[in-house]
C-alpha cells in the first residue's frame, strides 16, 4: 500500500507539471513544439519509478487537462498524439536494424502531425491556424514539416540521455 500511494503522488504532481508545462503554450506564442515536449519530458520518472499503468494515467490526464484548460489547442493535441513517446520509446528501440528503428519512430512522428493537423483544419476549423496555414507558401509548409522531424530526431536523442542521466542518478541513492 505504501508503494502505490508514492507512485500515486509522483504521477500526481508530475501530471500537474506536465499540464502547466502545456499551459504555457498560451503565454509564448513560438512554443507549439516546446511546450509539449517539455510536458511529455515528465512522463520519464513516471515511467522509471511507477508501474506503466501509472505512468499511463499520467499521460492520460496531462492530455484531457490540457485540451480542457490549455490556452493553446495546437500544443494540447501535438501532446495528445505525440507525448506517449516517452513511454512507447524503449520498445521502439529494440527494433533492429537501426534503419528499420528509425523508420518507424520517424512514421510514428509524421503520422502524428499529419493527424493533428488534419484535426486543426477538417475536424475543428480552428481559424488561427486555417488562416495562418493557407497564408503560408506550400514550401513553407514542407520546410516546417521537415523540421518538425528534424527536432523529432532531436527530441529522440534528447530523451535516451535524460533518461540515461535519470538511472544514473536514481542508482547513486
Amino acid at each position: 500500500m505504501q508503494k502505490s500511494t508514492k507512485e500515486l503522488a509522483l504521477c500526481s504532481m508530475l501530471g500537474a507539471l506536465g499540464v502547466v508545462f502545456l499551459g504555457l503554450g498560451g503565454l509564448i506564442p513560438f512554443a507549439v513544439y516546446a511546450c509539449p515536449i517539455l510536458a511529455s519530458l515528465v512522463l520519464i520518472p513516471a515511467r522509471e519509478t511507477c508501474r506503466r499503468s501509472y505512468a499511463w494515467c499520467c499521460f492520460a490526464a496531462i492530455a484531457l487537462l490540457g485540451l480542457i484548460l490549455g490556452p493553446d489547442k495546437e500544443a494540447a493535441l501535438l501532446f495528445c498524439f505525440l507525448g506517449y513517446y516517452p513511454l512507447v520509446k524503449p520498445q521502439l528501440d529494440h527494433l533492429h536494424p537501426k534503419s528499420v528503428q528509425w523508420l518507424c519512430k520517424l512514421a510514428l512522428a509524421a503520422v502524428a502531425i499529419a493527424v493533428v493537423y488534419f484535426l486543426l483544419l477538417y475536424v475543428f476549423c480552428v481559424p488561427a491556424v486555417v488562416d495562418e496555414l493557407a497564408a503560408t507558401a506550400r514550401w513553407m509548409l514542407i520546410a516546417m514539416v521537415v523540421l518538425g522531424l528534424v527536432l523529432f530526431v532531436v527530441y529522440d536523442v534528447m530523451l535516451y540521455r535524460l533518461t540515461s542521466l535519470y538511472q544514473r542518478r536514481r542508482r547513486k541513492r
